[in-house]
């Protein structure tokens, strides 16, 4: 079979070797131009040209193997799982150092029955001094609070106050200088473990004075919840500090 094009509307087309000389065209019908051996003996040659190059080019197509199941392959698979195991235990033992360095008034805490609160402005004094500067405290009610001040010059508390949160009280202390700290909860446990073991622990990041000039007593006004432009920092402390 060769192919043959028309000279006049030049359509290709298709002829065997027997009729070639007399064919004519398909689509207008004029007679083909005779075909030479020399044509013929090109169309033979590229036909057996393009059939070697194709049978040269590499079959680019993929093949997918079917994973075989070998003893050797699951132990892969278990030794994966044990390692991924293994680690985990390795993070878990390093997050629990981590809280227990940076939240250590968490970690420990007694474990007792829970008591009922104390009323709002239960007021313990520590010290045999004379109460004489106004010290009022405002707080959040999201926590109830158990409130405690500390002589900078002497370790000894000198006064403990239970607030019920979102209630503010209003007392007097002795004339000093004091660290403020307070501890936060739900559930109360009594003046030995307050708040159990889920309390927040904090104190006042600058020292509180309490003065008296030849006019008046200088006390402070201590708000304990998120207030904008306030001015008294808090950090957290270990529940043994307290």
């Amino acid at each position: 079979m060769y192919i043959v094009e028309c000279s006049e509307c030049k359509k290709k087309n298709r002829i065997n070797k027997r009729s070639f000389v007399t064919a004519k065209c398909g689509a207008c019908g004029a007679p083909l131009e005779l075909i030479n051996k020399e044509t013929i003996n090109n169309q033979k040659q590229n036909k057996r040209t393009n059939r070697q190059m194709s049978e040269d080019e590499p079959d680019t197509q993929t093949k997918i193997r079917k994973p075989r199941f070998t003893f050797f392959n699951l132990f892969k698979f278990t030794a994966s799982i044990l390692i991924v195991l293994a680690l985990f235990q390795v993070y878990d033992k390093h997050f629990a150092d981590v809280i227990e360095k940076k939240l250590p008034h968490y970690i420990n805490a007694p474990q007792t029955s829970a008591r009922s609160y104390p009323p709002n402005g239960e007021i313990r004094y520590l010290s045999n001094l004379e109460n004489i500067a106004p010290l009022t405290i405002e707080t959040s009610k999201n926590y109830n609070y158990l409130v405690k001040l500390q002589d900078i010059h002497v370790p000894q508390n000198i006064i403990t106050i239970f607030i019920t949160g979102g209630k503010t009280v209003a007392t007097k202390i002795p004339l000093g200088s004091y660290e403020l700290k307070y501890t936060t909860g739900t559930t109360w446990y009594g003046y030995d473990d307050y708040f159990g073991k889920y309390a927040a622990f904090s104190k006042a990041d600058k020292i509180l004075h309490f003065t008296r000039s030849s006019e008046q007593t200088h006390g402070h006004i201590v708000t304990l919840k998120a207030t904008y432009n306030g001015n008294l920092s808090t950090s957290l402390v270990n529940r043994s500090s307290f």
